[in-house]
């Protein structure tokens, strides 16, 4: 006599998108459970997984012996709790590079990227605006695709940002921003590289004191980029110039149940705002403790004991131990090409060999070579598991469970132990009934990832 068994599938963050059609759910990746109840049958039923965190269920017309659950499955980057996840389940902690191609174009910052993978970074912050340079032919649809293939070709993650809006305060100005993300000319190319970029929807947008416009503004953009089909993980600089943690803190929680796929990724910069040593690690454990994913997008360092046109002390070697003891990502700004008076903070000089500020952050303990990981999605990196974001249960008799996907290769039934227990083909039956009580991981192995898909629990 087969014991029941209590199916407690855990929902991924990859299946969060939004349900609003659930038809649209049959041109995405799948992975379906088939669970064959023993001696009897029920109704084929559907869970489909949705944006707000929550599962629908519905019958099918037809009668049939199985009940399926289609897990969806993520094909961009995605944050659950404080942590940044790629399309494979991998966590990412970027340790990545500022660099300007927007103002440099083919000759210089294209250049720069083969010394930039070298130097071991994971990810280029890709500076970019929304006119460009037309004389010089910079800024134009093609050659920002062309840039991000050339950094994702050197195994980097990219990034681009909109650095038009700098310190700006109009609303007008994310009317821009979001509109230049879904024009017809740029959302195929964020579509195309979906898997292996971020989009920072817009460099230091607002300065001091403008909470309820930050707020205001990026609802605007969210709303806007989640309507016209991006799925991406979108990246939220803080106002005040990129430095005012503050609406962060206060408003993070609300923009992520705002946006349908809750799927934001908060971006903060480190100047003179950011002298105080404590300042920085207390107000990056709060993130952490808070489960509020940041990332450190730009930082700077003491140069001349404050003594700098942006008054900046900012201890680089704290902002780096922190962010590596509590896992945050990091990018120094900037590679190189800063005017005058911000050349102290070039990485390289003139486009060549390091400064004392780029050999310590990129070379120096704890820095860039010593602590980037690649992403997973370029094939290298151990596998993790992927975070749980939500469970059903459902009772029944169980005989088999079949799973199939073009993701995963095979599957296992592991107990709490470790130890497999049954294990088949894509496609094949695991026999469940002769499975002691207790519980177990249902677990995927594909090319390049191993996934506890859900829990089953034997009662």
């Amino acid at each position: 006599m087969n014991k029941k068994l209590q199916l407690a599938a855990i929902v991924l963050a990859t299946a969060f998108l939004s349900c609003q059609d659930n038809t649209n759910q049959t041109e995405k990746q799948k992975v379906t459970i088939s669970i064959i109840e023993a001696g009897s049958c029920i109704d084929n039923a559907v869970f489909l997984a949705c944006a707000n965190n929550t599962l629908s269920f519905k019958k099918d017309d037809a009668q049939s012996s199985d009940l399926k659950i289609d897990i969806t499955e993520n094909q961009t980057f995605f944050t659950s709790g404080e942590r940044l996840y790629d399309v494979n389940g991998n966590e990412f902690i970027p340790r990545g590079i500022n660099n300007p191609h927007i103002w440099f174009g083919n000759d210089t910052a294209i250049n720069a990227l083969d010394p930039i993978a070298a130097c071991g970074s994971n990810l280029v912050r890709i500076v970019w605006e929304t006119k460009g340079d037309t004389a010089k032919m910079l800024g134009t649809a093609d050659e920002l695709r062309y840039i991000i293939k050339l950094v994702t070709d050197k195994k980097m993650v990219a990034m681009p940002e909109l650095h038009d809006f700098t310190g700006h305060d109009s609303l007008g100005d994310m009317h821009i921003a979001a509109n230049y993300w879904t024009s017809d000319s740029i959302r195929p190319i964020m579509n195309e590289f979906k898997d292996r970029l971020l989009i920072n929807i817009a460099n230091e947008w607002t300065s001091w004191g403008h909470d309820s416009i930050w707020l205001e503004g990026y609802k605007l953009a969210i709303s806007k980029m989640r309507n016209s089909g991006l799925e991406h993980c979108l990246v939220i600089d803080a106002s005040g110039w990129g430095q005012d943690i503050n609406p962060i803190k206060k408003y993070a929680k609300e923009l992520l149940d705002f946006d349908p796929l809750h799927n934001l990724l908060f971006d903060i910069h480190m100047y003179m705002a950011w002298n105080d040593e404590q300042k920085i690690i207390d107000e990056l454990q709060y993130m952490v403790d808070n489960q509020i994913p940041i990332i450190v997008g730009e930082f700077g360092y003491d140069c001349n004991e404050g003594k700098n046109n942006l008054e900046c002390r900012v201890n680089d070697s704290v902002v780096v131990s922190t962010c590596n003891r509590l896992g945050i990502g990091f990018m120094p700004w900037s590679w190189s090409g800063n005017n005058e008076a911000n050349a102290w903070l070039d990485i390289v000089e003139k486009w060549g060999d390091f400064t004392t500020w780029g050999d310590r952050v990129v070379n120096g303990a704890g820095g860039i070579r010593q602590t980037a990981k690649p992403c997973s999605v370029f094939g290298s990196g151990e596998p993790d598991c992927l975070p749980s974001k939500k469970t059903f249960d459902t009772k029944t008799n169980i005989k088999e469970v079949i799973a199939t996907s073009n993701l995963y290769d095979s599957f296992e039934i592991v107990d709490a132990n470790g130890k497999v227990c049954v294990k088949a083909e894509s496609g094949m039956p695991l026999a469940v009934a002769g499975l002691s009580g207790g519980t177990y991981q249902f677990v995927g192995i594909g090319k390049h990832l191993k996934t506890n898909i859900f829990n089953i629990e034997i009662k």
